[in-house]
């Protein structure tokens, strides 16, 4: 999840034209590729999904066997800096209302074993867990299967019983600064990946140097 990764999935009938909804999914060049071939995700062997993202900059396409491109990415992004030129607009007045926060940057963090990037996983939750919602993206079952736990006092974080290692915690709702952060386990080697995305710079630089200390 994360941050990790999130796909946009067409759905029929929604309201005011809107055709999608955002779905989120553990990180993982794999398990994304495999969501985008399955139900619900894709039926009668066509794609559903429009597109999909990973925060560390992996772009994934239907119409490129559901793999990430980056020369695909490149090629939209160069004819829509020429679409906006020619309309007298740029690229960044044109993306400047999405730039609701200031990120720190995936951040890796050393650690002796894969067992101990488990035990500071759990370290930040305890934590944090009050000062916001806990959540993460799991697949469940077979392929396809998607659904978001959130965990609070009553349910605690349990990374334990959880199958990808991987924490966020956003925000309390209407707080001022908003905020979110993720910590997960990197896949193929024992390193924490820490990004913290705040809507104000002051208050990045704050969280981002109180986690890295918890």
């Amino acid at each position: 999840m994360n941050t990790g990764l999130r796909f946009l999935h067409f759905v029929a009938g929604r309201p005011n034209g809107w055709q999608g909804e955002f779905v989120w999914t553990p990180v993982g060049h794999a398990k994304i590729k495999d969501l985008m071939r399955t139900a619900p995700y894709s039926e009668s062997g066509q794609c559903k999904v429009l597109f999909a993202a990973e925060h560390s900059g992996h772009y994934f396409y239907p119409d490129f066997y559901c793999a990430d491109s980056g020369t695909t990415t490149a090629v939209l992004m160069a004819r829509s800096a020429r679409q906006r030129k020619a309309k007298g607009e740029s690229l960044g007045r044109y993306f400047a209302p999405f730039g609701r926060y200031f990120a720190s940057g995936e951040i890796n963090v050393p650690a002796a074993t894969g067992q101990v990037t488990i035990e500071k996983i759990a370290r930040v939750a305890s934590v944090y867990a009050q000062s916001g919602c806990i959540r993460r993206g799991v697949v469940t079952g077979s392929a396809g299967v998607q659904r978001v736990q959130q965990f609070d006092a009553t349910q605690p974080y349990d990374p334990s019983n959880l199958a990808a290692l991987d924490l966020r915690v956003d925000s309390q709702p209407n707080a001022d600064p908003g905020w979110w952060f993720s910590v997960r386990k990197a896949g193929n080697e024992p390193l924490l990946r820490l990004n913290v995305e705040p809507t104000e710079e002051s208050c990045m630089k704050r969280m981002r140097d109180e986690i890295l200390q918890v």
